[in-house]
């Protein structure tokens, strides 16, 4: 019960902005996909092997094979790219947003603190799953603000949660206020998460690259 319920409450996170009647795109969802197109969800489905292949691969292994829908669109060798480290500024460009339209992207994501990717014996034809980005939450938030500032991409943030678990999460859309904190704060914001520190007064760390130059925008 206490997984199910985590699991709900991990969905209506990364759901909370998102019009289940419209048309979206969910990458690499395999047995559990977040927006299932037998609860009603307007999606496509991308992923490294179609239903049958997905089936035959994780059959044996302690997963209900049975949620594994219909994969429109086989990606092979690419999925993971667009799932674990999506080029973010081409991807809003070019792909995923047509100018004339509005809507959102949500991300959910592990912090980098604690996550680590052992090295694993290379055989021969085996697909790797690997988290290739790595960001601590204000970091991702920061950076996100950075590129529309910027003006490389043209959403900004909608909403954003904190870690739960081995994730956090935020929503992107062009009705997005963008984030609330100012430089500043996010970067203590950031240096607190990478050293687990409790929240307080800027580090002497923090302290000492201002004064050597860091450009601190409010």
């Amino acid at each position: 019960m206490a997984i199910a319920k985590c699991n709900v409450n991990r969905q209506s996170r990364i759901l909370k902005h998102i019009n289940a009647d419209g048309p979206g795109i969910e990458i690499g969802p395999c047995h559990s996909p977040v927006a299932p197109k037998r609860k009603g969800f307007n999606v496509e489905i991308i992923d490294h092997l179609d239903r049958e292949g997905l089936i035959k691969k994780y059959s044996g292994q302690r997963i209900n094979t049975d949620n594994i829908e219909e994969v429109d669109h086989v990606w092979h060798g690419q999925t993971y790219v667009a799932e674990y480290y999506l080029n973010v500024v081409r991807c809003e460009g070019e792909d995923a947003w047509d100018s004339r339209k509005a809507g959102s992207l949500a991300f959910s994501h592990p912090p980098d603190a604690g996550q680590i990717n052992y090295s694993r014996a290379k055989e021969a034809g085996e697909w790797l799953d690997v988290h290739a980005w790595c960001f601590v939450p204000h970091a991702f938030r920061l950076l996100i603000q950075d590129l529309y500032d910027l003006g490389l991409i043209q959403l900004k943030e909608l909403s954003f949660h904190p870690t739960v678990g081995c994730e956090f999460y935020m929503t992107l859309s062009r009705e997005g206020e963008g984030m609330p904190l100012n430089r500043m704060s996010a970067l203590q914001e950031m240096e607190l998460e990478i050293t687990g520190q409790s929240a307080g007064k800027p580090s002497n760390r923090l302290k000492k690259l201002i004064k050597k130059g860091l450009r601190v925008f409010s």
